[in-house]
C-alpha cells in the first residue's frame, strides 16, 4: 500500500463510496480503507426518489438498474386509525422512483465503481489509530484484518465515513449525542411465499403502525420480503423480563397485526432474526480542521422514513465538493466546514421533526404534513400538505438545497429539535452535569450567530451560510453566493 495519498477515506459503504468516486474523478489521489469484505450485509433496504440523481451524479446509474431492484414509486402508512400513501410517480406515466435493494449488492456497486473511477480501495483494512497535528489529523495506523499486516498512510484530508462506529466521533472527539426519545429496537428477516395486499403505489414500502412501535415491508427483486418490526425499547425489554424470546417477540407481533399475518399466512421466515438498537444519535460537529464526517458517522435517524442512505450520500457530495473547492483555493477551509456542518445538520434535524411527529403526538396525519409543510420550500395551500410531505420524504427538498444553495430549516427549530431531543445532560454523557465552558459558550455563540445571521442556506448574502451553496457542474466543487442586485 501507498504510504501518502491526498484524500483518506474510512468506510466503503454508500458515504465513503460516493465520495471517493467524486474526489478520485476529480484528479485526487484517494485511498479508501474499508473494515469488511464487500459483499457484506447491511440493513437500509428502501431508498429514496433522491438516490437515482445521485446514482446519475455518480455515473453508476446504469450498473444499478441493470441489478433489477424492485424500483420503489412511494410508500404507504397506516398509523393507528389513519392511513396514506405517498405517491412520487407511476410506472405507466413517469414520474420519481427510488429503489427497494439488497444493499450488500447495492454497496459492492458502488464500491466497485469508485474503483473504476480511480480510487484505490483496500479490504479488509482497518483503521486502529489517527496521528495529529494538534487538531489536523495528518496519519492513519491500518492493520488487515486476517493477516496482522499493519501501516501507516498520511493524508492532506479525512473523510470519516466509517459508519457507526464512527472513529473520529467516538474516539476522539467524543461528541455524539444519543437521542433520549426514540431509544428503540428492530428486528427483522426475510420471508418467501409471501401475498402482497394490493395497496399503495407499485414497489411501495409499507409502514404499518402498533402500539409499541412500527413495522416495515419491503419487497426485493430477489423474490423476499424484508420484514422487520421497531419497538420502543421499554417495551421490548419488558417483553424480554417476561420470558419472551427474540423469535416469540417477533412471531407475536406479526400473529397480532392482521394485514402483517394475512401477508405471510402462507410464507417461510428464509432467514435468521438479526437485531438492532440505539438508532437515533447527531455528532455537535460534523468537521474540522482537515476532515469531515460523513454519514452514520456523523449521525444517525430512525429508519422510520428510510433516510439513511439519503443522508449517507448527501452528506458525502457535500463534504467532497468542499475538499475540491478547499484543494483548488476557491474556498477558505473554516468557511466550508461551517456551511457543511449547518447544511448536514439541517437536512437531519428536518426528518427527525417529522419522526418526532409521527412517534409522539399520535394525532394522524395532518400534524404530519403541517410539519412538512413549515420546513418546506412548497408554498402549497392548507389543503394541500401531502405535497409538502412527499417533496421532503422522497429526498427531492435536500437535493435541491444542495444544488442552488437554498435552505428553509432556520436555527430556531434546529436548535428547539436538537435541545429537545438530543440533551447535553444525557446520562451517557461523561460530563453531563458540568455547566457549559467559556470555550462552549464562546462555540454555541459563534454557531447561533452564523446560522442566524443567514437564516436560510439560500443563494443570496444574507441567507447562505457562509455565502457557500455547492455546485455539481462544470466541476464538483462549492460556489460563493452572487450578491442580491
Amino acid at each position: 500500500m501507498q504510504s501518502s495519498t491526498d484524500i483518506l477515506v474510512i468506510g466503503g459503504g454508500p458515504a465513503g463510496s460516493t465520495a471517493a468516486t467524486l474526489l478520485a474523478r476529480e484528479g485526487f489521489s484517494v485511498k479508501v480503507l474499508e473494515r469488511e469484505v464487500f459483499p457484506r450485509e447491511h440493513i437500509g433496504e428502501s431508498l429514496l426518489a433522491s438516490a437515482v440523481r445521485i446514482f446519475d451524479l455518480l455515473g453508476v446509474r446504469d450498473k444499478v438498474e441493470s441489478v433489477g431492484f424492485v424500483r420503489k414509486y412511494g410508500g404507504y402508512f397506516a398509523w393507528r386509525e389513519d392511513s396514506w400513501e405517498t405517491k412520487w410517480g407511476d410506472p405507466a406515466t413517469g414520474g420519481q422512483y427510488g429503489f427497494q435493494v439488497v444493499r450488500s449488492q447495492l454497496d459492492h456497486i458502488l464500491l466497485e465503481h469508485s474503483k473504476s473511477s480511480g480510487a484505490s480501495v483496500s479490504q479488509p483494512y482497518e483503521v486502529t489509530e489517527l496521528e495529529f497535528d494538534d487538531e489536523r489529523p495528518k496519519a492513519a495506523l491500518w492493520r488487515e484484518r486476517g493477516t496482522g499486516n499493519t501501516g501507516r498512510i498520511s493524508f492532506r484530508y479525512l473523510i470519516d465515513a466509517s459508519g457507526r462506529a464512527g472513529i473520529m466521533t467516538t474516539k476522539y472527539l467524543k461528541n455524539r449525542r444519543f437521542n433520549e426519545s426514540f431509544q428503540n429496537v428492530a428486528v427483522w428477516g426475510y420471508w418467501r411465499g409471501f401475498k402482497l395486499p394490493n395497496i399503495g403505489p407499485s414497489g411501495a414500502i409499507l409502514i404499518l403502525g402498533i402500539p409499541d412501535g412500527w413495522f416495515w415491508v419491503i419487497p426485493l427483486h430477489n423474490g423476499t420480503l424484508s420484514v422487520g418490526i421497531v419497538m420502543n425499547k421499554n417495551a421490548f425489554a419488558a417483553k424480554r423480563r417476561k420470558g419472551a424470546s427474540l423469535q416469540e417477540i417477533y412471531h407475536s407481533e406479526i400473529a397480532a397485526f392482521p394485514m402483517v399475518a394475512e401477508i405471510l399466512a402462507q410464507a417461510e421466515l428464509v432467514t435468521g432474526l438479526q437485531t438492532e438498537q440505539d438508532f437515533s444519535y447527531i455528532s455537535e460537529e460534523c468537521g474540522g480542521p482537515g476532515y469531515f464526517i460523513a454519514g452514520d458517522a456523523a449521525c444517525f435517524l430512525d429508519p422510520l422514513l428510510s433516510t439513511g442512505f439519503h443522508l449517507a450520500t448527501y452528506s458525502a457530495v457535500m463534504a467532497a465538493a468542499c475538499i475540491a473547492s478547499i484543494s483548488r483555493n476557491e474556498v477558505d477551509e473554516k468557511e466550508a466546514l461551517q456551511a457543511y456542518s449547518i447544511a448536514y445538520r439541517q437536512a437531519y434535524l428536518r426528518y427527525m421533526v417529522l419522526v418526532a411527529t409521527l412517534y409522539q403526538n399520535w394525532f394522524g396525519k395532518e400534524s404530519l404534513f403541517q410539519e412538512a409543510q413549515r420546513m418546506s420550500q412548497l408554498n402549497v395551500s392548507s389543503g394541500e400538505f401531502i405535497s409538502a410531505f412527499n417533496n421532503i420524504i422522497s429526498g427531492v427538498e435536500d437535493m435541491q438545497d444542495m444544488g442552488d444553495g437554498r435552505i428553509r430549516f432556520v436555527f430556531s427549530e434546529m436548535n428547539r429539535m436538537t435541545e429537545t431531543h438530543f440533551p447535553k445532560a444525557s446520562k451517557r454523557a461523561k460530563k453531563a452535569q458540568e455547566p457549559l465552558s467559556p470555550t462552549e459558550q464562546a462555540q454555541r455563540k459563534a454557531y447561533a450567530e452564523a446560522v442566524n445571521s443567514c437564516h436560510l442556506f439560500a443563494n443570496t448574502p444574507e441567507s447562505a451560510v457562509n455565502g457557500l451553496f455547492v455546485r455539481t457542474t462544470p466541476r464538483l466543487g462549492v460556489s460563493r453566493a452572487e450578491p442580491a442586485r
